[in-house]
């Protein structure tokens, strides 16, 4: 029997709950955390199926702001990545059915990066995101491209 040398250390963690605004108490899933402590995530707006991205930053919760759905009720949306620099992606529904893949430079900006079904899964430290989108309506292809240059970052889609 190999017996270690000395006892093994246990692993410790911290566990912060993050609090959600009370018109958001229902329900909210964290989809991402950068190096920084800052926590993306989709919330279930209480009376409402209303799913709308957030970010809890500094300790405090931020409301991320949503593409133009033309006037309707409706919001589906989610912040899914961040990278250090706090830069956000996701997706947010529009004027017509389906979800578009988003950017958010800041918490204050909202870019529509394709005018296709998708959604920005991922973004690095360089501004490289990471996603999928519809070639046609249920079907996906798996295909890289550079969708976008905006402001100096360059968006590369991967569509599944």
């Amino acid at each position: 029997m190999l017996m270690p040398s000395a006892p093994a250390l246990a692993q410790r963690y911290n566990l912060e709950i993050l609090e959600l605004p009370s018109r958001y108490r229902t329900m909210g899933w964290a989809r991402g955390i950068n190096n920084a402590g800052d926590v993306v995530a989709w919330v279930l707006e209480d009376g409402t199926f209303n799913d709308l991205p957030g970010l809890w930053r500094d300790g405090r919760f931020i409301e991320l702001p949503l593409l133009d759905n033309g006037g309707g009720n409706f919001h589906f949306a989610g912040a899914e990545g961040i990278n250090d620099q706090g830069q956000v992606v996701g997706f947010s529904n529009g004027p017509i059915w389906g979800q578009y893949p988003v950017f958010w430079p800041d918490d204050q900006t909202i870019v529509n990066l394709i005018d296709r079904d998708g959604t920005a899964q991922d973004i690095n430290d360089l501004g490289v995101i990471v996603g999928d989108y519809a070639v046609q309506t249920f079907s996906y292809t798996r295909v890289r491209q550079h969708a976008k240059q905006l402001r100096g970052w360059t968006a590369a889609l991967v569509a599944e």
